[in-house]
């Protein structure tokens, strides 16, 4: 029992190194959305995005994440930003699983410790 037991630590932590190594290109390639999107002027740019960190409050944060979280932007014309949107959302996908399989496996290692280390 205890090869389980190690074989779902281990599942954890690369869930973990997965979540991380896959959540910070989500946020250099947001970034680089956000300055695309202003470079080409992006008519609802204000609307959507705060000016910079200074302005940032809970409702442009909002904002931003349903921004992202779109299906489709039939409202932006270039073609590699709709790209980098798709790409930046399947990451962020997969790095959110991650996370979850790291819980999963977390919630796991501790029930099945308990039980048989009586």
């Amino acid at each position: 029992m205890s090869y389980i037991i190690n074989a779902l630590v281990l599942l954890g932590f690369v869930g973990l190194f997965n979540f991380f190594a896959l959540w910070i290109p989500v946020l250099f390639i947001r970034n680089a959305i956000k300055k695309e999107l202003k470079e080409t002027d992006y008519e609802k740019y204000d609307q959507v995005f705060a000016r910079d960190l200074l302005h940032q409050s809970i409702s442009t944060s909002k904002r931003e994440e349903s921004f992202f979280k779109r299906k489709d932007w039939p409202d932006i014309n270039s073609g590699d930003v709709k790209r980098s949107l798709r790409t930046q959302k399947r990451l962020e996908w997969i790095a959110k699983w991650s996370f979850i399989g790291f819980i999963i496996c977390y919630v796991l290692v501790m029930i099945l410790s308990t039980i048989f280390n009586r």
